[in-house]
This record gives structure tokens, C-alpha cells and sequence, in this order.
């Protein structure tokens, strides 16, 4: 989704697309705009008093991390933090290691953070620290 949100309730602002007006966007309260399913080019214009300036809104449905494909990377997908976007969503529609990976992925702990306690009789091999987990925290599946 799209917020926008004018400051002064003497502006205005509205959504224009190839086809004409796309969203009028009411200066009096925050309106959300309901992203595409295909990409779409827009043009974002905005008047406030003599000012009337046009600004370029590309929109469209980003991928998800966990569409990532890692490859060979020993790093796993980050967790997702509801409240910022980029901890789940690529920047594009299809997710690349380029643009992606440093807010997608994470190095995940080594073994030697497993903090739940060896099953009785075992411990900790010596290079722990050699070896990573298979997600953000470590855990019994991880022997």
C-alpha cells in the first residue's frame, strides 16, 4: 500500500495515471492506495497554494524474502518484523542476491550460541564456533 499524508489542509494531491486521475488523495486524513497487481507508472501531483509540483510513482507488488533463493550462501532468511517492510519484502518483484540479500538474509549463529543445553550426555564439540545453525537461533535440530 501507498500512504500519503499532506501536512497542510489547504494542499492537494491526487494520482494520475495513463488513463487519467488514479487516486485523489484527501488533504484532511491519511489515504491508503491499494497496490497493483502489475507494475504501473504514475505521476504523483501535488498543490499547495503557487506550488504545484509532479513527482514519478512507480507501483507495484514487491516479492516476499522468503522467495529468495539463497544458493550456496550459508546465510538464512532474517525474521520478519512487521512494522518494517524491508525485513520481508524484496525491492522488486521478483527478489535478487544483489539487491536483496543484506536485508533479506542473515549469518545465523554459530553453534557455539545454542543457549537450550546439550541433551544429557553430550556437549558442545570444541569448534562450535565453526559451525552455523540452520536458522536465526540455534536449537536441537542443529546437532
Amino acid at each position: 500500500r501507498l500512504t500519503a499524508f499532506f501536512g497542510d489542509e489547504r494542499s492537494e494531491g491526487q494520482l494520475l495515471g495513463k488513463s487519467g486521475l488514479f487516486q485523489h488523495l484527501d488533504p484532511s486524513k491519511t489515504v491508503s492506495v491499494a497496490t497493483p497487481k502489475e507494475r504501473q507508472l504514475l505521476t504523483l501531483q501535488v498543490i499547495a497554494g503557487d506550488l504545484n509540483a509532479e513527482y514519478p510513482v512507480v507501483m507495484f507488488q514487491p516479492a516476499t524474502c522468503d522467495t529468495l533463493d539463497k544458493g550456496d550462501s550459508h546465510k538464512v532468511h532474517a525474521e520478519k518484523n512487521p512494522r518494517l517492510a524491508r525485513s520481508y519484502l524484496c525491492q522488486e518483484e521478483t527478489c535478487s542476491m544483489k539487491l536483496d540479500s543484506e536485508s533479506c538474509l542473515q549469518t545465523p549463529p554459530t553453534c557455539e550460541q545454542y543457549v537450550d543445553g546439550c541433551p544429557k550426555f553430550q556437549e558442545l564439540r570444541k569448534n562450535a564456533g565453526s559451525y552455523f545453525c540452520m536458522a536465526t537461533t540455534c536449537s536441537i535440530k542443529d546437532q
